[in-house]
């Protein structure tokens, strides 16, 4: 049985999982936030040098978990956040749970494709001296 904490991630071992940077194409199944989310989310990551064709299944969901997410916030918006059940006694609307639901896996999809601050990080992204060319910062695909 081993002890202690297991070997950091190395640039060696990382370059050997790299993946094609490429663009995702979207997927026509997305609803029109989730679509407009696509839009948005694929731009920024290409403009910091991560997107990857290998991320559409993980942006594809995390695009879906958004369009819920909003959805949910329209029907709390039109309906309230409780309801009166049959028996007459109020009750927190279903709505409510998916809406905490869907931003918990919101912020779990975010966290993966690097929209933290802890998450740049830990991916180590390269952000050059000169930050008035947003071309210079790109992702160097280290991990630390």
């Amino acid at each position: 049985m081993s002890k202690g904490r297991p070997p950091k991630a190395t640039t060696e071992r990382m370059d050997a999982v790299s993946a094609p940077q490429s663009k995702p194409e979207k997927p026509n199944y997305l609803n029109d936030v989730a679509g407009e989310e696509w839009d948005r989310i694929t731009k920024v990551l290409d403009e910091m040098g991560m997107l990857s064709s290998a991320d559409q299944t993980t942006l594809a969901a995390y695009c879906e978990c958004w369009g819920r997410y909003r959805e949910a916030i329209e029907e709390i918006k039109l309906n309230g956040k409780v309801v009166v059940s049959k028996t007459g006694y109020p009750m927190p609307s279903a709505w409510v749970t998916i809406m905490q639901t869907e931003l918990k896996n919101v912020m779990s999809f975010l966290t993966q494709l690097g929209f933290s601050p802890a998450a740049r990080a830990r991916m180590a992204i390269d952000i050059q001296a000169n930050r008035d060319d947003p071309s210079k910062t790109k992702w160097t695909g280290k991990v630390r």
